[in-house]
């Protein structure tokens, strides 16, 4: 089943002040300018779109401290946001190097999300709260880790 490229974002439904699209607008340059991110803003949102090569996993609240151990561990690292929500939802961002993952191989509450999705990033506002960096891009960090990588350091 093919997936559609429309995007729908849980966003509040009342209208920004120019403050807040001011700080979408720096934010959107700023990971435009630093990272190189082919970044989006979407209304309110701000989006990093998934494609060529760039991915990402989400697990459940439950299994990302020890997720993010172990991908340490492994000695990777890399930006990292979570998604406030019931139960919420902790985004690795990751390269994908052609790796094609069906969901049933996953362990149950992982997805593997590739295009044409795209992920929230800061400083955008949901429905269910403030999209925030667990752990923020960064000169060290900027690099992401491989979905492999982040795939094998998922708790068992």
């Amino acid at each position: 089943m093919r997936q559609s490229a429309t995007v729908v974002l849980p966003m509040k439904d009342v209208p920004a002040g120019e403050g807040a699209r001011a700080e979408i607008r720096r934010a959107a340059d700023d990971y435009r300018d630093r990272l190189a991110w082919p970044v989006r803003v979407i209304g309110t949102s701000l989006v990093l779109p998934l494609a060529n090569g760039l991915a990402a996993v989400t697990v459940p609240p439950s299994m990302a401290h020890r997720t993010l151990r172990n991908v340490e561990r492994f000695g990777g690292s890399g930006p990292v946001t979570v998604e406030p929500g019931d139960p919420g939802r902790v985004i690795f961002l990751v390269d994908a190097n052609d790796l094609v993952v069906p969901q049933a191989e996953l362990p149950p509450g992982v997805r593997f999300l590739c295009a044409p999705r795209v992920v929230a990033l800061p400083p955008t506002d949901l429905l269910s709260g403030p999209v925030d960096w667990v752990r923020a891009p960064s000169a060290r960090n900027r690099w992401l880790p491989s979905a492999a990588a982040v795939l094998a350091a998922l708790p068992r």
